[in-house]
């Protein structure tokens, strides 16, 4: 079984602009999405289990300010990729219920959109 095999909800493609922070900030995108987590790609790898807080940076609102969703996550694996970056799996391990509404909107919004 592959880790995409255990998967118990599908991720949608991404190129989001985000920001962890623990005890450091540091600046990613965020490659897929999901309900429940995400996978980031970093140039600075971070522990397994670390907890961070993510900011995901999903463009302008209605009235044209930037937007952008904070989460909570646990880091549940990084590994070093062929290109020199580092894959970052991100588990959400809270998320208020309005942030919820909002994540759960894009990825229907995302998913239904041409590649």
């Amino acid at each position: 079984m592959t880790f995409n095999d255990r998967r118990k909800e599908p991720r949608i493609d991404t190129q989001i602009d985000a920001n962890l922070s623990g005890t450091d900030e540091v600046s990613c995108r965020v490659a897929n999405l999901s309900h429940s987590g995400a996978l980031a790609i970093s140039t600075i790898p971070l522990p397994e289990m670390a907890h961070m807080k993510v900011r995901l940076n999903v463009g302008a609102d209605q009235a044209g300010a930037e937007s952008c969703l904070v989460l909570e996550a646990a880091v549940v694996r990084c590994e070093r990729r062929t290109d020199g970056a580092w894959d970052i799996g991100l588990f959400f391990t809270s998320v208020t219920p309005e942030v919820r509404a909002r994540l759960e909107s894009m990825i229907k919004v995302w998913a239904l959109s041409p590649a």
